[in-house]
């Protein structure tokens, strides 16, 4: 009876001093629904779109890389079988969605770099320059892979506004984009 006297007191205690959901709302935003951003919030965003390629994951080398790179690059051994060369659809299209993410995810980044201070831009010089260095390093190696892609022109949605027919993007030639990427 002493000890339910002593619990009943404890979670009594516990019940009225406890934190109520409204007390986390303002520290614990949802970060989906957050309205302004910042420079260290786009490259933080940009690196989370590419994570697979950051951080080894199970998905980008046994769904990719396994039927995409390996065989051309000799570093497994398989069967020969005909159309061995030919990868499957979903290798290559997470390959291009990725790609494109974190291109879309660069585009926010200049977005709010273009519209920072002169201070705060000398202040979060190395944040543009790895961003720069990634996404031309993601770059390369989609030109590498597929020869010409969408680039100067791509990810642009939320730059046009969101008008769709406004961000479609043409091809650009593989030798284009190198020339940029060499000149930056």
């Amino acid at each position: 009876m002493k000890n339910l006297k002593y619990i009943t007191v404890l979670l009594l205690t516990f019940t009225l001093w406890s934190c109520q959901e409204d007390q986390f709302a303002d520290n614990y935003p949802n970060p989906s629904k957050i309205a302004n951003t910042t420079i260290e919030r786009q490259y933080t965003g940009m690196q989370v779109a590419g994570i697979d390629y950051i951080v080894p994951a199970y998905w980008n080398y046994f769904v990719v890389l396994r039927i995409t790179l390996n065989p051309w690059t000799q570093s497994i051994g398989w069967i020969n079988t005909p159309n061995q060369y030919l990868p499957g659809s979903a290798a290559s299209d997470a390959v291009w969605g990725n790609y494109y993410n974190i291109l879309a995810q660069y585009r926010e980044f200049q977005k709010v770099w273009n519209v920072a201070t002169p201070q705060q831009q000398a202040d979060r010089k190395i944040f543009q320059l790895t961003a720069d260095a990634y996404l031309y390093y993601e770059t390369q190696r989609m030109v590498d892979l597929f020869g010409s892609i969408p680039f100067f022109n791509a990810g642009m949605l939320s730059t046009n506004g969101g008008d769709y027919n406004v961000s479609f993007a043409e091809y650009d030639q593989s030798q284009e984009i190198y020339a940029h990427m060499l000149d930056e």
